[in-house]
């Protein structure tokens, strides 16, 4: 006998989707989270920026999920009251030689449906964002920013509305496949064992620990972001993002909701730590390191010329679970059914980084539609 039809690891904005969607199709859903609160990870701790989808290689499951889960946000946020702004945003090329890189990216854009894509000349992007000192610039006018607490806050709504459980503090300790069942095993005194029907893993940071427990080896790369604020007022009002590296996306300059700005992140791995956030409020592995400020003011500064270095105050920082690792070139999500668990009945979502937020409730749907072909 089965208690649930689907069991979701995880209450990050992907696994709420993923449960939400499920439960309002009329199945019996647990979505179980470690630790005390949803999002306590890498859903918590980002820019908070919705993402045209230009950065994609055009038929990746980024590029379509992300534009399609941009569309979605910006719906769910009418409907729901989500904080959501479209502010634009302007890539800039600081040198002319940098000028490729941005037609690159607006014919990529353009082929993954991303509208109002404008290339810009300096002129152009002066007169846009006065404080900006740029060679060119790209200009896609869909890029926003929301509240991912606010969503997360929604989704769980959602899920609870139709019916769906969720359980905090809830570890999962052990996955057993069986023939058409899984039974997952919830650490505690004494610990707990749920039977479902299909697993769905958004377990985050720890997704390759529940596919390797599941009977799918992998390993993924843990790569911090620190961000600093800037509290003081500038010329500007969109998102300011520079050429990506081969690694990210560079380090941006991000309106905040609230009000002042927030500059990063960069990209640094780092070796594996349980939990890298702790459930203390507060209390982290890890803490933004101050002594970046310096890499930090001379990334901004080559769009921003009149940033102090002093004006950088640390703020934060996330952790990014990638397929890729630093020599590595892109990595697609990886989202799937696995068929020799449980007869395709254990869906894997992993490498959900950037444009994850973005695309959270575009990924729910596409899970989902996988779910309904073993759940029937």
């Amino acid at each position: 006998m089965c208690d649930f039809d689907a069991m979701v690891i995880g209450a990050g904005a992907v696994g709420l989707s993923v449960g939400a969607e499920l439960a309002e199709k009329g199945y019996s859903v647990a979505v179980v989270e470690q630790h005390d609160r949803i999002g306590a990870e890498t859903s918590s701790h980002n820019s908070e920026v919705v993402h045209s989808g230009i950065h994609y290689p055009t038929g990746s499951l980024k590029a379509l999920l992300c534009v399609e889960g941009a569309q979605l946000l910006e719906e769910a946020a009418g409907r729901y009251g989500i904080p959501f702004c479209r502010t634009g945003k302007i890539t800039v090329a600081s040198t002319v030689e940098e000028t490729a890189v941005l037609e690159h990216l607006a014919r990529q854009g353009r082929s993954n449906g991303v509208t109002g894509v404008e290339m810009l000349t300096a002129a152009q992007v002066s007169r846009m964002e006065p404080d900006i000192r740029a060679a060119a610039g790209l200009f896609t006018p869909t890029t926003a920013l929301t509240s991912a607490h606010r969503l997360m806050e929604v989704l769980a709504g959602r899920l609870s509305d139709a019916g769906g459980l969720l359980g905090l503090r809830h570890r999962v300790a052990a996955v057993e496949p069986r023939d058409k069942t899984l039974a997952v095993t919830v650490a505690g005194c004494p610990a707990q064992r749920f039977v479902c029907r299909c697993l769905v893993n958004c377990a985050g940071l720890s997704s390759d620990a529940i596919s390797t427990m599941a009977g799918i080896p992998c390993r993924l790369h843990w790569a911090k972001g620190d961000y600093f604020s800037l509290h003081r007022k500038i010329g500007v009002s969109r998102l300011i993002y520079p050429i990506p590296g081969k690694t990210g996306i560079g380090i941006h300059l991000t309106p905040k909701m609230g009000g002042g700005f927030r500059v990063g992140p960069d990209v640094e791995y780092v070796s594996r730590r349980q939990p890298p956030y702790s459930t203390s409020a507060g209390q982290a592995s890890y803490a933004p390191d101050g002594g970046k400020r310096r890499l930090f003011w001379q990334a901004a500064r080559r769009y921003l010329p009149s940033l102090a270095e002093e004006e950088l105050v640390p703020e934060m920082y996330g952790i990014r679970p990638k397929l890729q690792g630093p020599d590595d070139g892109f990595a697609d999500f990886a989202i799937r059914s696995e068929p020799h668990v449980a007869e395709g009945r254990f869906i894997n979502c992993l490498g959900i980084e950037s444009p994850g937020l973005t695309a959270c409730l575009a990924i729910g749907r596409y899970v989902a539609r996988i779910a309904e072909e073993v759940l029937g």
